[in-house]
């Protein structure tokens, strides 16, 4: 009865084989579907993130760009003392205690990496370059908590010391400086070109970082869009 029947039973066997296969083929592709819908999801958050940042960036380094070149004027004084001006000085002092600092919007990458959802992207270089922009952006990080204590500590009171707050503040008509305090010898201390020498290198080397970092976020931004169906 066996050997009789054999090829029936072959077939019954092909059937199911064949309905598992194509069970398991209809279920990958549509787990396949819903990876790529969800990594277009993730990429079209990421290049809004990364879009912010770019603009962001561009405005700090316009704005660190001011700090330095006003850093580097205010050290130049003691070369022509008489051309300074009150109010020129004034402007200069309060553009170089400006602190500019920049905030990565990195939610979509956190949710990345907090959730295990970093394995729906598929390019691995693209997943190496938003953790290398990262890791940078913490870099950044810790420079500028470490200019701010550097502000707090040596900058400040120093500022404070020898000029007037209300005299730098814009419209002011009294004095930048303190009573008793001869602005053309305070530029030739060596205190004053210290603090402002600080401030020079400090936003000097933030600005290198942020230029490096919007060049790194330019990159990214190019190759998230290669990879969006708009």
């Amino acid at each position: 009865m066996l050997q009789s029947q054999w090829p029936k039973y072959l077939i019954d066997v092909l059937v199911i084989i064949l309905s598992i296969t194509i069970s398991f083929t209809f279920d990958s592709l549509k787990e396949e579907s819903n990876r790529k819908a969800s990594e277009q999801a993730y990429l079209k958050a990421l290049l809004g993130d990364i879009t912010s940042d770019i603009s962001e960036l561009q405005n700090k380094i316009s704005l660190t760009d001011s700090v330095v070149g006003k850093a580097n004027w205010l050290l130049a004084l003691s070369d022509n003392p008489k051309a300074i001006k009150m109010e020129e000085v004034a402007r200069a002092i309060k553009e170089v205690m400006e602190r500019p600092n920049f905030i990565s919007k990195d939610a979509t990458f956190s949710d990345l990496t907090s959730s295990g959802n970093m394995l729906l992207l598929e390019d691995i270089n693209l997943k190496g370059m938003l953790f290398d922009y990262h890791r940078l952006y913490e870099t950044v990080r810790t420079v500028e908590i470490s200019e701010r204590e550097t502000v707090n500590s040596s900058i400040a009171p120093y500022i404070m010391k020898n000029f007037s707050i209300k005299g730098l503040k814009k419209g002011a008509k009294g004095s930048v400086v303190h009573q008793g305090v001869n602005l053309d010898q305070l530029i030739q201390e060596d205190d004053f070109s210290n603090v402002f020498s600080l401030r020079l290198v400090n936003r000097a080397e933030l600005l290198d970082r942020y230029r490096e970092e919007l060049t790194l976020a330019k990159k990214i931004k190019e190759r998230i869009t290669s990879k969006i169906n708009f």
